[in-house]
């Protein structure tokens, strides 16, 4: 019973960490699109 509960806060903690990874990955794109963006000729 307790192994189980372990393995469902581990479960619980590896998506976690890859929410926040996905999060970090969409605000650095945001952020290199924005400076590629701002340093744009085009505009």
């Amino acid at each position: 019973m307790n192994h189980a509960a372990n393995e469902k806060e581990g479960i619980k903690e590896i998506q976690f960490l890859s929410w926040g990874f996905l999060v970090i990955s969409v605000f650095c794109f945001f952020e290199l699109a924005y400076y590629y963006i701002a340093a744009s000729p085009l505009l």
